[in-house]
């Protein structure tokens, strides 16, 4: 049962993450606009989507020169999003509460 809430709550998130970046990032995006996702565990499957659009060059085909950085157990993401030093992160649904 939980397994099945974690994926449901993946899905989530890179439904969400597309919907983000389709929406601002592509229609603002001039040709190779570097931008920053910053995940929140260390390189795992939960990730592949985003690597393989990357390898398939499908960031590049809309002007995005992505950098993907692998996060870590101290990494706060929100931190690395709020100071600049991300365009983007990956995070929980923790998000939701610990900002509304």
């Amino acid at each position: 049962m939980r397994q099945d809430r974690r994926f449901k709550l993946n899905i989530l998130q890179l439904t969400s993450l597309w919907l983000i970046l389709s929406s601002s990032v592509f229609a603002r995006t001039q040709a190779n606009e570097h931008v920053v996702l910053q995940l929140k565990w260390t390189d795992q499957f939960q990730f592949a989507g985003y690597y393989m659009a990357k390898h398939m060059g499908y960031y590049e085909d809309v002007g995005i020169d992505i950098e993907l950085r692998p996060g870590s157990p101290s990494l706060d993401v929100t931190e690395e999003v709020i100071s600049g030093n991300a365009d983007f992160g990956v995070g929980t649904s923790s998000l939701l509460l610990d900002y509304a």
